[in-house]
C-alpha cells in the first residue's frame, strides 16, 4: 500500500517555490525520471501527476523557463498537487505537494481575514502539521549576503545593511517555525533548502557557509536534526528583471541547466520510509520474540512434564514394585515420555523458524529498501550538496540520518 506522504517547502515571496515545483516534476517525469547508478545497482526515481491539470501546468511553466518566457510570478493563492511517486515501476507513495502563496507568513494580523484567507491558512497548517520534514527556503542571494559579510567592517552602514537583510529573512523563518512547533506541535526534522544557489559566486562554499548560517543564527532548536541542499536553474545562469506593464518579471536568457531540485522530494520521502521501516521492523521483532518466548514456555512445560514421566517410569521399574507392575502400563509410559520427545522437537522446530524469520526482517523490509534506494541514489548523484547534523549538532554523514 502506499505510504500517504505531505510535502511544503516554505519561504518568503520570490523565493523561488514554483520554479523548484515546476523542476522538480520536469526532472522527474522526464525520460522516466531521475536515475543514478551505485555500485552494481541502477537507482531511477519518478513521478506522475494524477491531474491532467498539473502536469501540463508544469510543463507550460517549463517550457517558458526554456525559451525566455518569463519566471513563474509569486503564487497569489495556494496551489496543491497529487503526485505518485515511483522507485524503479514501483509505485511507492502519494504525494500531497502545496506551493503556497509566500507572502501568507507576512500577513497583517489585524487585516480581516476573508473566508478564501480562513481557507488557504487552514490547509497551509495542515500540511505543516503533518510533513515529515520541515522545508525553509534561503534564497542564494542571502547566502552570498552572508557570505560576503566577512570582508566588511563591522558597525559600518553597509554591514549594518546587509545584516539587516539576513535578519528580516531568517526573523520569518524562526517565527513560522515558533508555530510550527508551539501551536502545531510538529517537531519534525529541518531541511534549510538554498534556491538559485547560482547567486553564490563559488559553489564549494555553499554547504559550509550555510553550516556556518545555521550555527551562528541559532537555526538548530534543541534536539532536532538539521539537513541543508541547494538546487539551482544552472550555475551559468543568466537571469534578467524587466518591467512589463508594471509588473517586475523575470527571464531565463542563457545558462538554463537546472541541478538539485529532486533532493528536498527524496530526502522527505526517504525519510518517511526509514521511519515506517524502522517501525514495522520493530514490530516484527517483538511480535517473533513474544511468539519464540510463548514456544519457550511450552518447551519448558513439556520438559518439566517429560521430567515428570522419567521419574514414575524409574519408580515403576525399579525394586519389587517394578516387579509386580504390568508391562502394558511401563509401555504406555514410554510411549507418553516419547509423545512428549516429539512435542518438544516440534518446538524447537517452530522456534529455529521463527528465530530464522527474526534474521530475515532486514530482507523483508520493503521500506527500508526503498529508502536505502533513496540514499544510495544521493550519495551517487550528489555526494557533497546535502549538510547533515544530527541531534545534537555533530556534522554526520547522511545515513545516519535515515537509520
Amino acid at each position: 500500500m502506499r505510504k500517504q506522504i505531505t510535502m511544503l517547502v516554505t519561504g518568503n515571496t520570490s523565493t523561488g517555490k514554483t520554479v523548484a515545483a515546476c523542476n522538480v516534476f520536469h526532472h522527474m517525469t522526464n525520460e522516466g525520471g531521475v536515475s543514478a547508478k551505485a555500485g552494481d545497482k541502477e537507482l531511477n526515481f519518478s513521478l506522475v501527476a494524477t491531474s491532467g491539470c498539473d502536469s501540463d501546468f508544469f510543463d507550460t511553466q517549463y517550457i517558458n523557463m526554456i525559451t525566455g518566457e518569463p519566471l513563474p510570478p509569486g503564487s497569489t493563492e495556494n496551489a496543491s498537487y497529487e503526485l505518485i511517486f515511483n522507485d524503479q515501476e514501483e509505485s511507492i507513495a502519494n504525494i500531497l505537494y502545496l506551493d503556497y502563496r509566500g507572502g501568507m507568513i507576512k500577513d497583517d494580523k489585524n487585516e480581516e481575514k476573508t473566508k478564501q484567507q480562513e481557507l488557504e491558512k487552514a490547509e497551509f497548517d495542515y500540511v505543516l502539521s503533518h510533513t515529515g520534514i520541515l522545508i525553509y527556503i534561503i534564497p542564494g542571494d542571502l547566502l552570498q549576503k552572508y557570505i560576503d559579510l566577512s570582508s566588511l567592517e563591522a558597525g559600518t552602514v553597509e554591514y549594518e545593511l546587509a545584516n539587516m537583510k539576513i535578519k528580516k529573512e531568517i526573523s520569518l523563518i524562526k517565527t513560522l517555525q515558533q508555530h510550527v512547533t508551539n501551536e502545531l506541535e510538529n517537531r519534525a526534522p529541518i531541511l534549510y533548502y538554498v534556491t538559485k544557489s547560482d547567486l553564490v559566486a563559488e559553489e564549494e562554499k555553499i554547504i559550509p557557509a550555510l553550516e556556518e548560517l545555521i550555527r551562528k543564527w541559532k537555526l538548530q532548536p534543541k534536539g532536532r536534526k538539521i539537513l541543508g541542499c541547494h538546487s539551482t536553474i544552472g550555475r551559468n545562469a543568466v537571469v534578467v528583471e524587466e518591467n512589463i506593464a508594471n509588473v517586475s518579471v523575470s527571464r531565463i536568457v542563457s545558462g538554463f541547466a537546472p541541478e538539485g531540485f529532486e533532493i528536498p522530494m527524496l530526502l522527505t520521502v526517504g525519510y518517511r520510509l526509514s521511519k515506517e521501516g524502522a517501525i514495522w521492523a520493530d514490530e516484527q521483532e517483538k511480535m517473533i520474540a513474544d511468539e519464540i518466548d510463548a514456544l519457550s514456555v511450552q518447551k519448558n512445560n513439556e520438559l518439566a512434564a517429560k521430567g515428570a514421566a522419567n521419574n514414575e517410569l524409574s519408580g515403576l521399574t525399579s525394586g519389587i514394585r517394578g516387579f509386580f507392575t504390568s508391562k502394558k502400563k511401563k509401555e504406555q509410559k514410554r510411549n507418553e515420555i516419547s509423545q512428549q520427545d516429539n512435542k518438544i522437537m516440534e518446538i524447537d522446530n517452530k522456534i529455529n523458524k521463527k528465530t530464522k524469520e527474526k534474521q530475515s526482517i532486514a530482507d523483508r523490509n520493503v521500506d527500508k529498501q526503498h529508502s536505502q534506494n533513496i540514499l544510495d541514489y544521493l550519495n551517487a548523484k550528489h555526494p557533497n550538496q546535502v549538510l547533515y547534523l544530527d541531534e545534537n549538532g555533530n556534522r554526520s554523514p547522511l545515513e545516519k540520518f535515515f537509520k
